[in-house]
């Protein structure tokens, strides 16, 4: 869910859901964005949508201007925390996908498919450098 919320508001959410473990992200504030949030419907719409002719205006000085549901938009940061519910026990499936994504991968699979590219890679290097050793001592040997 790409929903931005206090990290209070996700724990809850988690527990009310008996979710084992969450991986939420940073998120900081946009500043000059052409968008904003409705709190009353839970919608992003562009700036200038708001007014009185919304069923959910509600000016904040009672009269006109703006709404007391009007919420900024976020944009998210690379900062991640994994959040787990230590009321749920976890399995090992849980655990290396936290483990991959702590890691900068999207899941286990993904972390095990890079590190079996990069062994291959570096095996192919290895070969390729006592094939090049081997011919180097063959060319001096004959001199």
């Amino acid at each position: 869910d790409d929903k931005c919320m206090p990290l209070s508001q996700h724990i809850k959410e988690m527990e009310d859901n008996e979710v084992r473990s969450i991986i939420v992200y940073g998120a900081k504030r946009e500043i000059g964005s052409d968008y904003m949030y409705c709190r009353e419907f839970d919608q992003v719409g562009e700036k200038g949508n708001c007014g009185k002719w919304c069923s959910g205006y509600a000016p904040n000085n009672g009269t006109n201007g703006r709404c007391k549901h009007y919420g900024f938009t976020y944009d998210q940061t690379d900062e991640i925390k994994i959040i787990f519910n230590s009321k749920l026990k976890m399995d090992l499936n849980e655990t290396k996908n936290l483990y991959a994504v702590r890691n900068g991968f999207k899941d286990w699979a993904t972390f095990w498919a890079y590190q079996i590219n990069v062994n291959a890679t570096i095996g192919k290097i290895e070969n390729d450098m006592n094939e090049v050793a081997e011919l180097y001592l063959k060319q001096n040997i004959k001199k």
